[in-house]
């Protein structure tokens, strides 16, 4: 009777160790796939959070602008700043203080998306980066003009000379000169993100050679923001698929 039990027992062991080892590969495989899909979730909610703080970004600069240029005094109606234009000095000081601190914030944007492999990859990482960094630097060089003073004090109110390079080409309308238009229209045109950053480094390059005085221009900053955010929402898109 005995003999026959373990007789049993013995049958029984390799079904019992193989559904044992199954059992435990599932549930390694299930625990491993459940911390992909968490990751997965949350790589797509990092890279939604940074779309989104760059598409503020982008809107709080062109706000800026508008609000600037609102209070700006001594300039023809619809006529280019010349070096008789001048603003209230409190509220130009903050407004300079609020594009610092734009410039800041996306330049963090920017480390994250250099830092953070998990989220962005290959030529569309490089494109984002490249895309993102024209428009921090610029953003930097218009901070710069005021930092370093070229902005006339006088009381209460600031002029800008023609020494304000930067900060005049921020203010002034879009700058789209007719050497670029064909550059600028295949920007809108291109139907892939690399024939659009084609363009952007055509538009870029040339616009050096007509103008090497200026470290950007807003019109090819603003460009560099809304592809960027078409990169990054494209790759979003493929991620969940």
């Amino acid at each position: 009777m005995l003999v026959r039990f373990f007789e049993k027992i013995a049958d029984a062991l390799p079904n019992f160790i193989l559904i044992t080892v199954v059992g435990s590969l599932f549930t390694f495989w299930l625990s491993r796939r459940r911390d992909e899909l968490s990751r997965d979730d949350a790589s797509i909610s990092a890279m939604r959070e940074l779309v989104s703080e760059l598409d503020d970004l982008y809107r709080s600069t062109k706000q800026i602008k508008r609000t600037i240029r609102s209070r700006l005094k001594g300039i023809p109606e619809g006529r280019s700043l010349g070096d008789e234009a001048w603003i209230d000095a409190d509220f130009f000081a903050a407004r300079m203080d609020e594009l610092s601190d734009i410039q800041l914030k996306m330049e963090q944007v920017r480390n994250s998306v250099k830092i953070r492999c998990d989220l962005f990859q290959g030529d569309r990482r490089s494109r984002i980066l490249t895309e993102i960094g024209y428009s921090e630097k610029y953003l930097c060089a218009v901070v710069s003009d005021f930092a370093l003073r070229r902005v006339v004090w006088e009381s209460n109110i600031c002029k800008l000379p023609s020494s304000c390079i930067m900060i005049k080409d921020f203010l002034e309308e879009s700058w789209r000169p007719c050497e670029l238009s064909e550059q600028f229209e295949k920007v809108s045109e291109a139907v892939t993100s690399k024939e659009r950053f084609e363009a952007f480094e055509l538009i870029s390059a040339k616009a050096r050679d007509i103008d090497s005085k200026y470290a950007g221009r807003k019109s090819i900053s603003d460009e560099c923001l809304i592809l960027a955010i078409r990169e990054m929402r494209d790759a979003i898109t493929e991620r969940v698929g």
